[in-house]
């Protein structure tokens, strides 16, 4: 049952808010060449990025919503990296509200929504 989840996953890609149109998201073709599991966050970076943000992350430690949406897009995320795969990331380029989990408000945004392509 859990690796059908998983593929499912994969398929439809891992949303953390209904899919209402936000204007101020944009969204990024990403190649992962680094994710990491850290105590207050998970994050990805990729090879190219956007006005200089190539980091994306996600907190862990608010709520259980949180972290279960982190650990479907750590799911996403490693299956990118693995098999050689991109990425699409959906980000709010104005949010620099992920410093409060160790994002570099220079170089990194809170992941809105990640699929994998």
């Amino acid at each position: 049952m859990r690796i059908f989840l998983t593929v499912l996953l994969l398929l439809i890609g891992v949303t953390a808010r209904p899919a209402t149109t936000q204007p101020n998201l944009v969204v990024i073709d990403c190649r992962p060449d680094e994710v990491a599991s850290l105590s207050s966050r998970i994050h990805v970076h990729c090879t190219t990025g956007r006005n200089g943000v190539v980091y994306f992350a996600l907190g862990v430690q608010r709520s259980a919503a949180e972290k279960e949406f982190a650990h479907r897009a750590m799911s996403l995320a490693s299956g990118a990296l693995v098999s050689g795969r991109s990425l699409s990331i959906r980000f709010d380029p104005n949010d620099q509200s992920g410093g409060a989990i160790g994002c570099l408000v220079t170089d990194c945004r809170l992941i809105h929504t990640i699929y994998l392509r």
